[in-house]
């Protein structure tokens, strides 16, 4: 699928198009940026038929003892809202043998080395869901990441999966690309002391045209990748803390990641450096 971004500063006239570029989401896919490059690459731009469009606006950041009151721009990605998504071609994940779980130190310790030789990678979490009423959740239960060629499964308990999984999330040179992370960067931390830093919640920053509320991963699969991303229920309730994984478990869990990262990576290069100011790099403050 090819994109269109028209970037409309608010500051400007919000018809004028300031610039176009594109670029087809499997070729971005299988090509690495180097680390926080995220300007526009002029020699790869183009036109094509699909707009999203980008507007920065700005929102009144209150004051705290270590920040002043300042006015920050605030970016928004606007993409179209398929109400189509069931009969969309299937987005394609990755095949079970490009799915790996690390299961001793040493594979850890390749898992790690591997993924962060990426700029960016997909990341979630999953955790065994709970039934009954006041029921707390002791997630999450599984960790995962994805680069453009494999996923990783880290299993909360087995021995090097939180050394491991702390040095990537913590890094500040791998982009963490995920959707709805407040929730896992909170477990994150007071479950496994592990602070969330470095990452782009897409969650926060997609919005449909016309609409305030966030976008969730399967609308962003159908709106930038033309795909529809299947999601079972039945998967996604099922005990994520099971020392061995189903199948499907294995392929819902990877594509969670892996289908983050390819809305990332298929987004127009001027999108991705208008999102730049959206990344999270430290720990925020907590009440």
């Amino acid at each position: 699928m090819v994109v269109i971004l028209a970037v409309e500063p608010w500051w400007q006239n919000p018809a004028l198009v300031v610039g176009t570029s594109s670029l087809g989401s499997r070729q971005r896919i299988a090509s690495r940026r180097p680390s926080l490059a995220f300007g526009p690459s002029e020699a790869r731009k183009m036109r094509s038929e699909q707009a999203l469009s980008i507007r920065s606006i700005h929102r009144r950041v209150p004051s705290t003892s270590t920040q002043r009151e300042s006015r920050l721009p605030m970016t928004v990605v606007r993409i179209p809202q398929r109400l189509d998504i069931d009969t969309l071609p299937r987005f394609e994940g990755l095949p079970l043998d490009r799915i790996l779980t690390p299961v001793t130190p040493e594979q850890f310790v390749q898992a790690v080395a591997e993924i962060t030789a990426y700029a960016e990678v997909g990341f979630d979490t999953e955790s065994k869901p709970t039934f009954k009423v006041g029921e707390l959740s002791n997630g999450p239960h599984l960790i995962q990441f994805a680069t453009p060629e494999k996923a990783y499964l880290f299993q909360v308990g087995v021995e090097g999966c939180i050394e491991a999984a702390k040095a990537v999330l913590e890094s500040d040179r791998v982009l963490k690309i995920g959707f709805g992370l407040s929730s896992d960067r909170s477990r994150l931390r007071s479950k496994l002391g592990i602070e969330l830093r470095h990452y782009l919640d897409l969650g926060t920053t997609l919005r449909y045209h016309g609409k305030k509320g966030q976008v969730g991963l399967r609308g962003a699969v159908a709106a930038v990748l033309a795909a529809g991303l299947r999601k079972s229920r039945s998967v996604s309730t099922s005990n994520w803390a099971n020392r061995s994984l189903s199948e499907a478990q294995q392929h819902y869990a990877a594509n969670d990641a892996y289908a983050a990262l390819n809305v990332f990576l298929a987004l127009d290069d001027e999108a991705a450096a208008s999102l730049y100011e959206r990344i999270v790099d430290r720990p925020q403050r907590q009440p």
